[in-house]
């Protein structure tokens, strides 16, 4: 389904941001690609679309390791992986990402981090 952006508010033919999200979600079920840019004003946890944003987290660190498995269980290589300090100034850091299975990143680290020191968000 094409979306005319063209069409101001107010128009015949004008699409709301909801429907436009529910199309785009449709489009993603029958298997297509879309892009849905939304904002959080938007879209929020009472959205009844916002269920397709999966989210797992975990803290890493145990002060010997390079490496770390995060299971998500999303099935798909499809994800957003980030991974921040988990005190001051909670920094955004970047770890090699690997996607090992459609379950799972792996993340290498340079050096062994802290015990406790990074949050893992795995978004898909």
């Amino acid at each position: 389904m094409a979306l005319d952006t063209n069409i101001q508010p107010g128009q015949p033919g004008h699409i709301t941001e909801h429907e436009e999200i529910t199309a785009a979600v449709t489009a993603l079920q029958a298997g297509a690609s879309a892009y849905v840019a939304a904002d959080a004003a938007h879209v929020n946890a009472s959205d009844p679309h916002s269920q397709y944003l999966r989210q797992a987290f975990a803290t890493i660190g145990n002060g010997e390791s390079l490496t770390y498995s995060v299971t998500h269980n999303f099935n798909t290589r499809r994800l957003t992986v980030q991974v921040f300090e988990t005190s001051s100034p909670f920094q955004q850091v970047f770890p090699t990402v690997g996607l090992a299975t459609p379950n799972t990143v792996v993340l290498t680290f340079s050096s062994p981090p802290a015990v406790g020191a990074f949050e893992v968000v795995v978004q898909g």
